[in-house]
């Protein structure tokens, strides 16, 4: 099996440094280019089945490469969607740092009001993985999702703590791949590759804000 986990393309809210959480969000002009160039690039590969978080800035993601190849069938769900911030979505990502702050909890434990923390975007995304297994055993799939999203899964598909994951960058349009034998086995991994970007702009140059994944400046 092998799996490539995409991120959606630069939202305004990114660029803005503001909470999208499970918000639709509005790919900005370099988002724009940037699914442009991921559509050239996931052309170039064969995919058995794909699946998307169902919202907007992942589906208008998906679009190029879709009308591309000709329309395929794509299975959208909300297992894959990013981590809800609850209360805080909207506001800008220094009221997620304030506040974490004020909690004295770990990124990973700590829930915004009405939202949810990593523990529990890792248990939908582990039930996610484990339900597309046996399905899809020695295919490859595409999985359209968020940055925090495509933590929680590498977290559970490489065996690896959600802390580590969340110091790794997870470029807007970068792919990150797993090959799992047929025991689901891992055999060989690439994280965050974002060679179809090469000449755009460089993440973090529009903004001084927070890296609301990391909680720590950009």
């Amino acid at each position: 099996m092998k799996l490539y986990l995409v991120r959606h393309g630069e939202t305004v809210q990114n660029r803005a440094n503001v909470i999208q959480g499970q918000q639709p969000g509005e790919l900005s002009p370099l988002g724009l280019q940037q699914r442009e160039r991921l559509a050239e690039r996931l052309r170039t590969l064969h995919f058995d089945a794909i699946y998307s978080s169902d919202l907007k800035r992942t589906r208008d993601t998906l679009e190029p490469y879709l009308t591309a190849v000709g329309e395929p069938v794509v299975t959208y769900s909300e297992l894959i969607r990013e981590r809800a911030f609850g209360d805080l979505e909207g506001f800008p990502g220094e009221k997620y740092v304030e506040l974490l702050h004020q909690a004295g909890m770990s990124r990973v434990e700590y829930r915004p009001p009405n939202g949810e923390n990593f523990h529990d975007l890792k248990a939908r995304t582990d039930s996610f993985v484990k339900s597309i297994q046996e399905q899809h055993r020695g295919e490859s799939i595409l999985l359209m999702t968020h940055g925090g999203t495509i933590r929680t899964l590498l977290a559970f598909l490489l065996n690896r703590s959600v802390e580590d994951l969340l110091a790794m960058e997870i470029r807007n349009t970068s792919i990150s791949t797993v090959f799992l034998d047929s025991e689901f086995s891992l055999q060989e991994h690439t994280l965050n590759d974002h060679a179809h970007l090469e000449g755009l702009e460089a993440p973090g140059a529009h903004s001084g804000g927070v890296d609301i994944m990391k909680g720590t400046p950009t």
